[in-house]
């Protein structure tokens, strides 16, 4: 029989600090526009630059996901709140949207195909 202690969803999102992040960025590890291989080389890539933004006190929350449905000049890479959509987000492309966007705040507007920033109900 299992011990491991389960965690209720309010320690899960205490554990992952959701409510400190800055930004969320969805990238997009679907096969129809890109290798699964350079997907995953950039997703790892991802995953150490955000990581060593938390150690500078910079908090970008990373979700891998399926498909965004764009399936044209991946790897296709989603943040908010901005809303920006990146395309193209080989290594290189990736460090640059790291260091201008995430680091800077400034958008790195060449990679841009689409801006979608979110407005909630009033």
């Amino acid at each position: 029989m299992s011990t491991k202690r389960v965690e209720t969803i309010e320690q899960r999102v205490e554990r992952l600090g959701i409510q400190k992040f800055e930004r969320h960025a969805l990238f997009c590890v679907g096969e129809k526009c890109c290798s699964l291989a350079e997907n995953e080389t950039v997703w790892d890539a991802l995953k150490e630059h955000t990581s060593q933004l938390a150690q500078q006190g910079k908090q970008v929350y990373r979700t891998k996901v399926g498909c965004l449905r764009v399936c044209q000049q991946g790897p296709i890479m989603l943040v908010y709140p901005e809303g920006v959509w990146y395309r193209n987000v080989n290594l290189s492309n990736l460090k640059r949207i790291v260091d201008e966007h995430f680091v800077a705040g400034r958008i790195a507007e060449d990679l841009v195909f689409a801006k979608s920033e979110l407005h909630w109900p009033k």
